[in-house]
């Protein structure tokens, strides 16, 4: 049986951790590969407690440090280069680093090579520019250009090539292509069946953007279908309360509230409203009861 981790303990526990990383990173007397890749774990923890300003920092910090001793080039400065880059992208630098990005890829293939998982990685991210102004026709085309080589060189479950068939569906769809869209989706689900079970939420969000790709292509009543088969497997394989299954939920009560069908929008409203997550917080709780609200007087009318 294991043993329930407090929220204290955990924290505590990324404390000490942090502590450990950070002697890694500020002890001169290691090797500088070994203080790099400190420099990454720590990035990478920082992402998932959320804070990327903190990341940014780290990687051009990192940078700096290791450039100064093995060069710009060297492969473990590569990787934090093309971390600062993205984490510059997230940030909403995109034209800062869409500067990066030509000689940060070409430092990298001329390094590691062109079929290296870094370059493909640099490639993939070259793309974020392009998606925040919107430019999603020429995000589309860096996308196809990283998908055709890594189709010609990946094996097919690897996890960066399934990332960028998803990111040129994304971009795909986003401007309106949403037949071919779609198919990269299914190929993509064809490929996970093999890796995880049918109710892996990685699985189901796949198939929540077809939904998607079907409602704005006008098949309505197909979406509503999926959204309905979704929203029972969500609550099946990842909980009742778990944030998909919310979101299936309330998906489903906008659809039905923008074809005029009152009744079912509060009935999807009112049951989402019931097992909301425990992560939401008070205005995500408040927009969910404003749109149960809604919905009940839509349907008196």
């Amino acid at each position: 049986m294991t043993t329930p981790v407090s929220f204290q303990d955990a924290t505590e526990g990324y404390e000490r951790a942090v502590a450990a990383c950070g002697a890694l990173m500020h002890n001169a007397g290691l090797p500088m590969g070994v203080r790099l890749a400190a420099y990454k774990t720590r990035i990478d923890w920082c992402a998932e407690y959320g804070d990327y300003t903190e990341c940014k920092r780290l990687a051009s910090a990192g940078i700096a440090l290791g450039a100064a001793e093995l060069g710009a080039d060297d492969p473990a400065v590569l990787v934090l280069r093309n971390s600062e880059a993205y984490w510059m992208c997230v940030l909403g630098f995109s034209d800062a680093a869409s500067d990066r990005f030509p000689d940060l890829i070409a430092d990298i293939e001329r390094v590691l090579g062109r079929d290296s998982e870094l370059a493909f990685a640099a490639r993939n991210n070259s793309a974020m520019p392009h998606k925040s102004a919107g430019r999603w026709d020429r995000a589309a085309r860096v996308y196809r250009g990283v998908l055709a080589d890594m189709e010609a060189a990946a094996s097919p479950d690897d996890v960066l090539l399934l990332t960028a068939r998803d990111n040129l569906a994304e971009a795909l769809s986003a401007d309106g292509r949403f037949e071919e869209s779609t198919r990269l989706y299914e190929a993509n689900i064809d490929v996970m069946a093999g890796m995880w079970a049918s109710g892996d939420w990685r699985i189901l969000r796949v198939r929540d953007a077809i939904a998607r790709n079907w409602w704005l292509a006008g098949e309505r009543e197909r979406a509503i279908g999926l959204w309905m088969v979704l929203a029972k497997d969500a609550r099946t394989h990842l909980g009742e309360d778990d944030a998909f299954t919310a979101e299936c939920r309330l998906t489903l009560a906008g659809a039905q509230y923008a074809m005029e069908k009152w009744d079912e929008a509060l009935r999807w409203a009112e049951t989402a409203a019931s097992a909301l997550p425990a992560e939401w917080g008070p205005d995500e709780r408040a927009s969910v009861e404003a749109f149960v609200d809604d919905c009940r007087r839509a349907a008196r009318r």
